[in-house]
């Protein structure tokens, strides 16, 4: 079953397969935003197909010139239906699902958020995980809190 697009609320999103990852990229053709269903983005990276066709542009509009409103309201998951959350990671707004932990692009955040990744941007820990595995090729390194924190629960201390 087609997923309806978050941002024009009607339309289905085209599944693409790309055949060097095998990643499904479900896109909308009206206003080209992305939905990431958890890990894909991580995985985006691994395929120079997908790479040159959505990173390739250097001039990014900002969303409101391609032909669409943002709504104030929360937008829906295309997944599981649910109100997904706005957050920023640095100055770009990217929604994500609460239940499913999608994540929804809007058309040129893509190349943005990896800009703001690359300029030190780890503000929103659902964006900076999946784009340090995908940059990286690797997982994350743990901070020293996280890594102290999984210490103390092994130990049954604070919690």
């Amino acid at each position: 079953m087609p997923l309806i697009c978050p941002a024009c609320k009607k339309i289905h999103m085209r599944a693409q397969v790309d055949p060097e990852s095998c990643l499904e990229i479900d896109m909308c053709p009206k206003c080209y935003g992305i939905w990431f269903d958890p890990e894909e983005l991580a995985k985006f990276f691994k395929s120079s197909t997908l790479k040159t066709k959505f990173l390739l542009t250097e001039d990014v509009a900002p969303p409101q010139s391609v032909g669409y409103v943002i709504s104030t309201k929360a937008r829906v998951c295309p997944r599981c239906r649910t109100a997904m959350a706005e957050k920023l990671f640095g100055d770009v707004s990217v929604d994500i699902c609460r239940e499913c932990r999608g994540i929804w692009l809007d058309d040129g955040e893509l190349m943005r958020i990896v800009r703001q990744y690359e300029k030190g941007q780890r503000n929103e820990p659902t964006v900076a995980r999946e784009l340090s595995k995908g940059l990286s090729g690797g997982a994350e390194r743990p901070s020293l809190q996280e890594v102290i924190r999984i210490i103390m629960a092994f130990f049954g201390v604070g919690s």
